[in-house]
């Protein structure tokens, strides 16, 4: 994809750490916007974090919305956690938001992130997680129920695990996270900046 000026510089000041939100344009985005106190087609309905592989920065995601695009790293296509080149994130429907790392990694995090990340290549997408996660009552009373479950994982659970692993933010149970409730918690902790607009 040969990017335009405009574009380069918007990915320019992304770094490993820094966590990137969707505002998708679609029924399934604003419902899950409506379920977890997010406006439809601003709020979050879709996370992702950003990692260093091999000198190339990369958004980590688990999604199923990628069209069978294979996961840029291991070259096969899945439902589940995934990576992707940066580049790819403005060809996505909808608005793109950085939540930049207040103080970024050091470079022992930034292996750490990515090595944690790496391990969890090609899990399954977490459907169940996903639909609970979406709704504030139904993720609280599930929260406090239901234990952790990382066997497989929605986007959110994956960037909130990532997160607590590194040492960055305590979070309690990833498994109860929706792309909304995180993206307020990380700016609320003062654990990223207010979310700037990319795309």
């Amino acid at each position: 994809m040969n990017l335009t000026y405009r574009q380069r510089y918007a990915l320019a000041g992304l770094r490993a750490g820094d966590i990137v939100g969707f505002s998708g344009k679609g029924f399934v985005a604003d419902g899950i916007n409506l379920g977890s106190f997010g406006i439809p087609r601003w709020g979050l309905s879709h996370i992702g974090i950003v990692a260093k592989y091999r000198g190339k920065l990369y958004i980590f995601e688990s999604t199923t919305l990628n069209k069978g695009k294979p996961c840029d790293i291991r070259g096969e296509a899945c439902s589940g956690v995934q990576a992707h080149y940066l580049s790819d994130i403005l060809k996505r429907d909808g608005k793109v938001w950085r939540y930049e790392l207040i103080g970024g990694l050091s470079d022992e995090k930034s292996q750490k992130l990515t090595n944690n990340l790496l391990m969890h290549l090609g899990i399954a997408y977490d459907y169940f997680g996903a639909a609970r996660s979406g709704g504030v009552l139904l993720r609280k009373v599930e929260g406090l129920l239901r234990p952790e479950d990382l066997s497989t994982f929605f986007c959110s659970e994956l960037v909130a695990l990532m997160l607590d692993e590194l040492g960055i933010i305590a979070i309690e149970n990833a498994s109860a996270q929706s792309p909304n409730s995180l993206g307020r918690k990380l700016v609320r902790e003062y654990i990223t900046t207010y979310p700037k607009r990319i795309k």
